[in-house]
């Protein structure tokens, strides 16, 4: 296995009273070492959903089914994550895999400094002494450019602003210097300017520290930013994937196209808008997921799911109709 990780037909639904409701169907894609690979779609498309069932920290009423869960480890074994041990996850999670959340503000403890919360950790995995675990959460401070790092160690929360708090997120994700990092909308709440920081911060880490990412977002402006390929999402599945340049320069199915017409700055006076919205899961069409809002779409379209098909050159799309619509 030449991959940092595979990730082979992933299912997940959600057991409810009235039945099992499905959040993913099928999905599949690799991670390289050292490279970022985005997964993008609209919200409620699968996206963090995808995540947090590879990490398998979704709540008790989820069924989480694949064929495999591959990760590569620090010493070069493989272990499939569907079928580990809570005890072998624990081991992993926050030390080999790292993850960035969303909402530093909800994700980090309000009545802790964050230099306890970084510590906690690193202390979960490496035993040191207390003085090593300070030098060893002010290096971290360090990593990530948080300024004055010695001050900044017995703040709160509270205390920093948006930028900074999601640098501290980074620093807890990093701090057992993790094979992979899986980063869910780390940029959503910030302006562009602490956008782009982050972004920056991130590609320099990933070169300092060799560690490959799963880059979850919304933005397909943030995905040209960061990402070497990228995996396209809609209403828990996966219609189309491949290098960032092919993708987002040619890219073979109808949604990929609209999610990028949608951006401001193609050329047009009017933004496009895809018509409709993302089906809820128990209300998913039998035939392709995006033949309800597609313009392209035809009798075909409505009958089966198309299967992912690779037409060439590493770049497969679930639609029966991309070779006639492809540029």
């Amino acid at each position: 296995m030449s991959n940092s990780g595979r990730v082979d037909e992933l299912s997940t639904a959600f057991l409810t009273e009235t039945g099992a409701i499905p959040a993913l169907t099928g999905v599949s894609f690799d991670i390289r070492p050292g490279e970022t690979l985005a997964v993008v779609g609209e919200s409620g498309s699968g996206k963090s959903v995808t995540a947090l069932s590879a990490m398998r920290l979704l709540e008790r009423n989820a069924r989480i089914e694949a064929d495999a869960l591959r990760f590569r480890r620090r010493d070069g074994s493989v272990i499939d994550l569907a079928r580990a041990t809570e005890k072998e996850m624990r081991r992993i999670r926050g030390n080999e895999i790292g993850m960035i959340f969303q909402e530093p503000m909800t994700s980090l403890n309000p009545v802790l400094t964050v230099g306890d919360q970084i510590g906690e950790a690193v202390a979960q995995h490496r035993r040191m002494s207390r003085a090593a675990l300070r030098a060893e959460v002010l290096d971290l401070l360090g990593l990530v450019g948080i300024p004055a790092p010695e001050d900044r160690i017995d703040q709160f929360p509270h205390q920093m602003s948006g930028g900074m708090r999601q640098r501290i997120m980074i620093s807890i994700a990093l701090a057992c210097r993790p094979n992979l990092l899986i980063a869910d909308e780390p940029t959503t709440a910030l302006d562009v300017t602490i956008q782009a920081q982050i972004l920056r911060l991130l590609k320099r880490l990933q070169a300092e520290l060799g560690m490959s990412i799963l880059f979850v977002t919304h933005d397909l402006a943030v995905v040209s930013e960061i990402a070497d390929r990228v995996v396209v999402m809609y209403g828990g599945t996966v219609l189309e994937q491949g290098a960032v340049g092919d993708v987002l320069t040619r890219p073979v199915h109808p949604y990929t196209r609209g999610l990028l017409d949608s951006l401001p700055g193609q050329g047009a006076t009017r933004l496009r808008a895809i018509r409709g919205t993302v089906p809820a899961p128990q209300d998913r069409p039998p035939g392709c997921l995006f033949a309800p809002r597609c313009d392209h779409a035809r009798e075909v379209c409505e009958r089966a799911r198309p299967a992912l098909v690779d037409r060439g050159e590493g770049h497969p799309a679930r639609c029966v109709r991309s070779p006639e619509i492809a540029p």
